[in-house]
């Protein structure tokens, strides 16, 4: 069965605040993930691709996603030296309408809780665009309330005026997939987020690709700055910090085995030439910070 990264919203959200926004910026590569709160994300500059469930499309600046728990997902710069950034602004909130605070309830008319239910009960990812800054106006207000440190009501005040207007916006009925002939690269170093276990090789890579062994070489290097095993080697010590931290009992050879790397002395090597210490003294260094992520079926 496939293990998905899983953003736990337990260590997001402030006591008795079941509303959280966060201004994120997306990395070249990423493993797809699910999350088991709601999160509605905005792109708030840039240009990339959003992978959804089985879907992929192209996103920009004003697009809005209306995204359930348990949705995979992952967004994607289509920059991917990291100079023209994919920057997103997250709404999240619990789905569960008794979390929100009693202040809020109270205010809320029976029109405006049958729209709040209906979106936390929702199943399906939604997909909007802004005509005249509409979304970006709203959520800097709700990061403005955010900082000020107080209740969730103005918080959610806010996040029903949101989803008020989500509810009376037409969704995308078409959003334009990448080709891959577009986006060769960009397919290349999503594969090697999602499989970085196995054995990968500028040549099984390329294959995929459609492209010729030395093309893709040259295409890798221009478009994201790397070379494909300088890339490669990014996403598994990436990806073994996480395992370092979330699976505490695991052995050092067991979790560079899980990111596909078998010779110890060059796994050792990688993660010090990354982080400048061992697996160990990370792991120990970090052992009694909480984090969002953990792996999950």
């Amino acid at each position: 069965m496939r293990e998905y990264l899983v953003c736990d919203g337990k260590y997001l959200f402030e006591p008795n605040i079941p509303i959280r926004t966060l201004y994120s910026k997306e990395y070249p590569y990423f493993m797809t993930h699910k999350h088991n709160f709601i999160e509605i994300a905005y792109i708030a500059e840039g240009e990339g691709i959003h992978y959804v469930a089985d879907e992929i499309f192209t996103v920009s600046k004003g697009d809005l996603f209306f995204l359930p728990t348990c949705i995979p997902h992952v967004f994607q710069p289509r920059d991917l030296t990291g100079k023209r950034p994919l920057h997103v602004i997250n709404c999240l909130f619990k789905p569960v309408l008794t979390d929100l605070t009693t202040n809020l309830l109270l205010q809320c008319r029976s029109i405006e809780l049958a729209m709040l239910s209906h979106f936390i009960n929702g199943t399906k990812w939604l997909a909007y665009r802004e005509s005249s800054n509409e979304f970006i106006r709203l959520l800097q207000a709700m990061h403005n309330q955010q900082r000020k440190q107080n209740s969730g009501t103005e918080l959610g005040i806010l996040l029903l005026q949101l989803l008020s207007l989500l509810s009376q916006k037409p969704q995308l009925s078409y959003l334009h997939p990448p080709s891959k002939d577009e986006y060769p690269v960009h397919a290349a170093v999503q594969y090697m987020s999602t499989h970085f276990e196995l054995p990968l090789s500028v040549s099984n890579v390329s294959q995929m690709v459609a492209i010729s062994y030395r093309h893709f070489q040259r295409l890798f290097k221009l478009h994201t700055g790397r070379s494909f095993i300088q890339m490669l080697q990014e996403i598994r010590m990436n990806f073994a910090c996480l395992l370092l931290l979330e699976r505490k009992n695991d052995s050092i050879q067991s979790i560079a085995q899980k990111v596909g790397v078998f010779d110890m002395k060059h796994f050792y090597q990688l993660f010090h030439n990354h982080y400048g210490m061992t697996p160990a003294v990370f792991r120990l260094q970090h052992q009694s910070q909480h984090h969002a992520w953990r792996i999950s079926p």
